[in-house]
């Protein structure tokens, strides 16, 4: 029980986004199904909504959420493995810090700006070519090659990543700039 359990957390993928094409859910979708062929134990869980809510893929292993209050969504992040992020493009991606923070390990594309401070290749998960299916299916592939003990390795280390900033170092910094301005 315990052992089924664990692998029902870890063979899960999570993204939580607006479900636009710059968020790259389309691109999502298309190496899940891919990658999905020859890992069937694995599912994809997809909060939120948007203009391709209403094309979104049917699949048996992609679940659809649609929007869920910020309250109810450690419920669903307990029970998820891997955080991904498949932007086209995005300054920041405040939510990459978010998901480090809840201890999962996270896949990136290669234009989230915050990946570049709470992703270390190979240390907490990887990251694709932006806009490149058969990049993000290979990731997706890397990701579920590792065993349990590794993944959990990659959330400590997402957790740890995700402590880098927060109120103390903000005001820290914010301290520091108003000091250089007198």
């Amino acid at each position: 029980l315990v052992i089924s359990f664990i692998k029902s957390i870890y063979y899960s993928f999570l993204y939580v986004g607006r479900y636009l094409t710059i968020k790259g859910i389309e691109d999502l979708w298309s190496a899940f199904l891919k990658f999905n062929e020859t890992n069937k134990e694995w599912i994809l869980n997809c909060v939120g909504n948007g203009e391709l809510f209403k094309n979104k893929i049917k699949h048996k292993n992609i679940i659809h959420h649609d929007f869920i209050q910020p309250e109810c969504l450690p419920k669903l992040v307990s029970k998820s493995g891997v955080f991904i992020m498949p932007s086209h493009f995005d300054h920041w991606g405040m939510a990459v810090q978010e998901f480090a923070a809840a201890g999962l390990p996270i896949i990136c594309s290669s234009e989230v700006g915050s990946a570049t401070e709470f992703l270390k290749e190979g240390e907490n998960g990887y990251s694709f070519e932006a806009k490149n299916i058969e990049s993000l299916c290979e990731t997706l592939h890397k990701i579920a090659n590792n065993d349990t003990n590794k993944l959990i390795r990659f959330g400590n280390k997402s957790n740890e990543l995700s402590s880098k900033y927060n109120v103390k170092t903000w005001s820290d910094t914010l301290n520091k700039i108003i000091e250089g301005v007198d």
